[in-house]
């Protein structure tokens, strides 16, 4: 905090007044040499005409001057010759050479201002003439040799005859070395001011006006009494406009914001706590009100109202609020403001000081609560005739102008309305905030606004994340349905159907969709209805017979062109998505259009939330259809920027998945441990079970058995382990373990019970293993030939690029049986290309094509369960591929080894080194091609030089040639690639 000691400690410097401080240098100077003079300081109350006169005593102090002081009485009645009687008295009280006998003949005037010249004969009123004279020559003794300096303060409060005095003085000051200060008001009406005048137009003395400090002095002034080097435009703004440049209350405002706590200070400037507006400091308040005194009425009511407005008036809504024209109106406030809130050369452009939050409640402070609420009222009404519809900004001006002015339920309609507009545009937190203040405002007899206000918030809390609060409130939404006629109670049922489903609460959602078709009763074209029928198809989607989505998708259909006939633009932005996840199984090529459609329709309504959820949708359906995250992750990202929880969650599960399936299992695990905190924070127990389903995957895809075990006991603890995941956790989970720790019998078991799952869910992206996994175990097992594998890739629902890769592997096992080498190794290229994304699945279909390529004689297995070997390095998957590869080089190995390179006892695999050493090749590049460890190649390398007794690799590699070893380049053993030149690595 600003240290407020500093400020009250603190002198008002004498910034601004270098000219007035060289007029008196001047004049001081001048003294010294015999011509003396009078400096009359004229000034508002407060404007540092004293601070001037103390300027000129240091000055005479410093200059060796003699210096006396007196002060016009402020209190009471003023006491005759009291500034004159005070200032001699303080000039005799410091001469000590003083000869009374050179004054003999003045003593009986000097008597009324030095008693101790009093004799026994009194004269009481003596003449102004020569009490002035007798002054004078006492003035001038005084001054004799060394000048001296008379401060006269406040003369507009002093007497008649001390003024008179003061006149004959100055006339006759011209040849004497005394410098008469006097220091006069400004406020009019005064007498003083009238021998300033006076003064003026004879030129005996100067008249120096003291006008109020500048808007640059202000803030430098500011700064002083603060103790630092600058402050924010803000601070200096509203000091500026409060104090009207008149330093005694610059200092008074300054030092009441930093008592107030508006100020603060860090390490490098001062900083404006502008978050504190509740409250106007009492000095502002005050300077205010005796500013406001001085306006006339129009002009009072104009300012007023335009504070009530807030920081950015509008002349038009203040012409509505006054009946003024609008140039009127800019001429009185434009004056105004150039008088009062602009220093000269300030640009008429910026934002006007008098529009500061703390200006405005100092403004308000002076005014009756009444007299608040009638100008808030005039305001709103205003606003209302000038801005029809209430566009921007003016809606939520116009709630917070109707709550001031007492009108609550014209104030929750407005704040409702915003919160609407604000979550249409997928602004949550603002949304939230604003639908919180309309259902807390008392506005108890009016249900049916009471009903828009908790409808809009329900769907932000939904929307955001917060399901679990949402079902929090369903006690004060019961009690309010019982006041509402049918299709209100219908819309807080499904808001709160919206939320039982997120938080798990499957039965409680299908009850109150239930609930609110009952209320609609014989409504069923009604937009309720359509909107009632939407959720209860959208609640059916956790667990749909596959033949019941074509129906779903024609009920769907219906739906969407009803609200297109009823232009319900919010029903149908939620009914094209759903439309699309329908078709994804049986009809991908029309559900990508369905979700592009719904993106364009809520472009087309400007409903930038439903743009953002039909877009995740869409980029949540070519992730799991192509394995590409990049754009999903966007929409991701820019659902939890906009605060839409809810969505964020949605995408997240995507995303979370599609990482188990590249095999990028850290990412997957990260993603999974921020929606289970999630989900328990939120106590979402939808999003837990999700969770929950994605970490069996994740258990499956590693080939971790226990832990696959540990994910399904979590799962079914939590009430996940249901039919329609069946597809889930046999098909995608179950069978992928059961094939990486070389257990086939159960892989096809699994399998089996996913195809035989009478429900699936569209809740997540579907993937049971019939379209791709399983043709390949059957084309393993013999139980598949090409006219079944023609039949089951016909389906429109084998379009997942990870089922694709599956099936192009079964094709090459039925084209290599049938002995088409040439098209099985084209079909394991292809498989390869497919399987780009998804690292696992690419090498497991290796290992399982590499067996297959190895009993019948095609392709270059050998090279495919290596790789395959490396990738799974310490699963059983593994190992059997690479006990397949030592059979196979046992059955071709010795009859190929050269005479010299057998009698030197080389191995099959330390043969296959010494025949890429001929290229001379690195260890590095030899490991790449035979897929082997580095430190295996160097090992062989190191046997092969001990057992031949070389010198090194050159040595090797010439032994090579000499012994007839057959060369072989790097291009034979690399794996097969696709067209386009990509390897399955």
């Amino acid at each position: 905090m600003i240290d407020a000691d500093h400020a009250l400690k603190s002198g008002t410097g004498l910034i601004g007044r270098s000219g007035l401080e060289r007029e008196i240098r001047d004049a001081l100077r001048l003294t010294g040499t015999g011509k003396g003079t009078a400096l009359l300081l004229v000034g508002k109350y407060g404007v540092g005409k004293s601070r001037l006169a103390a300027s000129a005593a240091e000055m005479a102090v410093a200059a060796g001057m003699a210096w006396g002081q007196g002060r016009g009485s402020v209190i009471g009645r003023s006491v005759a010759l009291r500034p004159l009687t005070e200032a001699v008295l303080s000039l005799v009280r410091g001469t000590d050479h003083l000869d009374p006998d050179a004054l003999r003949s003045h003593q009986p005037a000097l008597a009324a201002v030095l008693p101790e010249y009093a004799g026994e004969l009194e004269q009481p009123n003596p003449s102004p003439v020569l009490l002035g004279e007798a002054v004078l020559r006492l003035l001038s003794r005084i001054a004799r040799g060394r000048g001296c300096l008379l401060v006269l303060e406040d003369l507009h409060e002093a007497d008649y005859e001390t003024l008179a005095v003061v006149e004959y003085l100055i006339d006759n000051l011209r040849r004497e070395p005394v410098l008469l200060v006097a220091t006069i008001g400004s406020e009019p009406g005064a007498v003083a001011l009238a021998l300033a005048d006076a003064v003026a137009t004879r030129r005996s003395g100067r008249f120096l006006p003291v006008p109020p400090l500048g808007y640059p002095d202000t803030r430098r002034l500011v700064c002083s009494h603060l103790g630092v080097e600058s402050v924010p435009t803000a601070v200096a703004d509203i000091v500026w406009l409060g104090s009207s440049g008149i330093p005694l209350l610059i200092r008074a405002i300054t030092v009441d914001l930093a008592k107030s706590g508006y100020l603060g200070i860090d390490e490098s400037d001062t900083r404006w706590s502008a978050s504190r507006t509740d409250e106007a400091p009492g000095e502002l308040v005050k300077a205010l009100e005796r500013w406001s005194a001085t306006l006339d009425p129009v002009t009072l009511d104009l300012l007023l109202l335009a504070a009530v407005l807030g920081r950015r008036y509008s002349p038009t809504v203040l012409g509505a609020a006054t009946g003024l024209e609008a140039g009127e109106i800019r001429n009185r406030l434009s004056g105004l403001l150039r008088r009062k809130a602009y220093a000269p050369g300030r640009q008429s452009g910026t934002r006007l000081p008098i529009l500061h939050p703390l200006l405005i409640t100092a403004l308000l402070a002076q005014l009756s609560p009444a007299r608040r609420a009638e100008l808030a009222r005039r305001v709103a009404d205003a606003v209302e005739a000038a801005h029809p519809g209430l566009p921007g900004l003016w809606c939520p001006a116009a709630a917070a102008l109707r709550s001031r002015a007492g009108e609550p339920v014209a104030a929750s309609r407005l704040f409702a309305e915003e919160a609407r507009r604000q979550l249409v545009e997928a602004r949550l937190s603002a949304a939230m905030d604003l639908a919180d203040r309309a259902v807390l405002l008392p506005a108890r007899d009016s249900p049916e606004g009471r009903a828009a206000a908790w409808d809009v918030r329900l769907d932000a809390l939904v929307e955001a994340g917060l399901a679990d609060r949402a079902m929090g409130l369903a006690g004060s939404v019961d009690e309010l349905v019982r006041r509402l006629p049918g299709s209100g109670q219908a819309k807080l049922h499904l808001r709160l159907a919206d939320a039982a489903w997120q938080t798990g609460r499957t039965r409680v959602a299908s009850a109150l969709v239930k609930r609110a078709k009952t209320a609609l009763g014989d409504e069923s074209g009604a937009s309720g209805y359509v909107r009632a029928e939407l959720s209860e198809v959208r609640f059916a989607l956790d667990a749909a017979a596959p033949g019941r989505l074509r129906q779903l998708s024609g009920t769907v259909g219906r739906l969407i062109a009803a609200a297109g006939a009823a232009d319900l633009p919010e029903t149908a932005c939620r009914g094209w998505p759903l439309l699309g996840r329908l078709l994804s199984l049986h009809d991908p090529a029309r559900a990508r259009e369905c979700l592009a459609h719904a993106v364009a329709v809520a472009v087309h309504h400007h409903r930038p939330l439903d743009e953002l959820r039909a877009l995740l949708y869409l980029r949540s359906w070519e992730a799991m259809t192509t394995g590409d995250v990049d754009e999903l992750r966007l929409v991701v990202e820019r659902a939890g920027d906009k605060g839409a929880e809810s969505l964020r969650h949605r995408g997240t599960l995507t995303l979370a998945l599609v990482a188990v399936l590249r095999g990028e299992f850290a990412a997957a695990e990260e993603l999974l441990d921020r929606l289970q905190a999630d989900s328990t924070r939120l106590r979402l127990h939808r999003l837990t079970q999700q969770a929950l389903l994605i970490r069996t995957v994740l258990a499956g895809h590693r080939g971790r058995t226990a832990e696959l075990a540990t994910a399904n006991f979590a799962l079914r603890a939590q009430g996940g382990f249901q039919p329609q995941h069946s597809g889930w956790l046999h098909g995608l989970s179950g069978a992928f373990c059961a094939l990486l720790t070389e257990d086939r019998d159960r892989a096809m078991r699994e399998l089996d019970l996913a195809a035989r799952a009478k429900v699936v869910s569209l809740s997540v992206p579907h993937h049971s293993g019939k379209h791709g996994l399983s043709l390949l175990l059957r084309a393993l097992r013999g139980d598949l030939d090409l006219a079944g594998w023609d039949a089951a890739t016909a389906d429109p629902a084998h379009h997942l690029r990870w089922d694709r890769q599956f099936a192009a592997f079964a094709r090459a096992v039925l084209l290599g049986r049938r002995g088409d080498r040439a098209e099985a190794e084209v079909a394991v290229a292809d498989a390869v290309t497919l399987g780009d994304p998804y690292p696992n699945a690419r090498f497991l279909g290796l290992r399982l094509v590499g067996e297959a390529a190895l009993a019948d004689g095609w392709g270059a297995p050998v090279r495919w369960l290596r790789a395959a070997e490396k990738h799974f390095d310490g699963l059983a998957v593994a190992q059997a591929a690479g006990s397949l590869v030592r059979q196979a080089g046992a059955r071709a190995g010795a009859t190929v080894l050269p005479p010299e390179v057998q009698a030197a006892g080389v191995t099959a695999r330390e043969y296959e080194v010494l025949r890429l050493l001929v290229d001379r090749l690195s260890n590095r590049e030899i490991a790449d091609l035979l897929h082997l460890s580095h430190r295996t190649v160097e090992r062989h390398v190191s046997s092969l030089i001990a057992k031949t007794g070389l010198a090194g690799r050159i040595e090797l590699g010439r032994f090579a040639i000499t012994a007839g070893v057959v060369r072989i380049t790097p291009a034979p053993v690399r794996v097969p690639t696709a067209p386009d030149g990509r390897s399955f690595r």
